[in-house]
């Protein structure tokens, strides 16, 4: 996973273009702009970009099922990210599959790190935490 992008200070175009996994020899501020939410129509400064890892990151199981009881007995291998400020989200945050929090979980339910089961529905966001699991 790359490093997160500073929230101040010194920042480099290469920086922004290895976190979101497009490094290479022709960059520019345009196209990485297409990364940030709500994506910018002009002036796009450097500095748009700081913090733009402001998504937590969180070990899960990466596999989505249908019931939260199937969830219960997976393995937490996997790292997912979340718009919230907890360690592992909850109802409301937005689940991300990428570390530039860009790629929206598949509405599922998976088990978290915690041990509870987080149930996502549409567009990534989170429903409900099933915290039944023994």
């Amino acid at each position: 996973m790359p490093e997160p992008l500073p929230e101040s200070g010194q920042i480099s175009i290469f920086q922004i273009a290895e976190f979101y996994e497009g490094g290479s020899s022709n960059i520019s501020l345009q196209s990485l702009a297409s990364n940030l939410e709500p994506e910018p129509e002009a002036n796009i400064a450097m500095s748009l970009f700081y913090s733009a890892s402001s998504c937590t990151s969180f070990a899960w199981s990466g596999e989505g099922v249908e019931e939260p009881e199937e969830a219960c007995g997976q393995e937490t291998e996997n790292t997912a990210y979340h718009n919230g400020s907890g360690a592992y989200p909850v109802a409301n945050d937005t689940v991300y599959t990428n570390s530039s929090c860009t790629s929206v979980a598949a509405a599922a339910a998976y088990k978290m790190g915690s041990g509870n089961v987080v149930i996502v529905g549409e567009s990534g966001v989170v429903s409900e935490i099933f915290t039944e699991c023994e």
